[in-house]
């Protein structure tokens, strides 16, 4: 993306800038598609990312004291020196990236469709406009009814990852069972109702 802004706004000579433009033209198209693409895809790793920073472990020793620690490296204290900053850099990716990113992804289409009634929403929506090519990546492949479809496979993501780390690791059949209930329950669902 940074090339094409720059074939676009950088170069001087005008033979060189309108053949640059002309690429640039050609994949600014698509660079927005597959930009939304990019961050839809990373979203799952991400979420996973956060999920074990934030995840730990409670050691006892013999002498009757516990702490917390990292729950993927045990020598490395919960919230303290090197964790910290891991815990800091997750939960502002948590609280200013995916949260608001699933917030948006589930809303806008509401806030599309009832834009005409309340002034509120009118707001919002002008909002949302800002972004509309991004928008149009995300919403274009769903029929009208199920634009907001997107936003509820990015929850089922959510609530699929986050309770993982506080079950009990004696019982993993149990984790498997639950995931593959919500997962059939969910292709039946998209199955039936044919949001695309």
């Amino acid at each position: 993306i940074t090339f094409i802004v720059f074939c676009r706004y950088c170069l001087k000579s005008n033979s060189s800038r309108q053949r640059l433009n002309r690429f640039s033209h050609f994949i600014g198209k698509r660079a927005v598609s597959v930009l939304a693409t990019l961050i839809y895809l990373s979203y799952s790793k991400l979420l996973r990312t956060v999920i074990q920073i934030l995840t730990y472990a409670t050691v006892r020793t013999d002498n009757g004291m516990s702490f917390r620690v990292w729950f993927y490296d045990g020598t490395i204290r919960y919230f303290e020196g090197k964790h910290l900053l891991l815990f800091i850099i997750a939960m502002v990716t948590g609280l200013f990236f995916l949260f608001p990113y699933t917030l948006a992804l589930t809303l806008i289409p509401i806030i599309d469709k009832y834009s005409d009634h309340n002034r509120l929403f009118n707001w919002l929506n002008q909002k949302a406009n800002l972004l509309k090519p991004m928008n149009d990546a995300y919403y274009v492949p769903y029929k009208g009814v199920w634009r907001c479809w997107l936003g509820v496979r990015l929850w089922l993501l959510f609530i699929l990852n986050v309770p993982t780390p506080f079950y009990s690791s004696d019982r993993p059949y149990l984790l498997m069972y639950i995931h593959s209930i919500i997962m059939v329950v969910f292709v039946f669902v998209q199955a039936h109702i044919r949001p695309f």
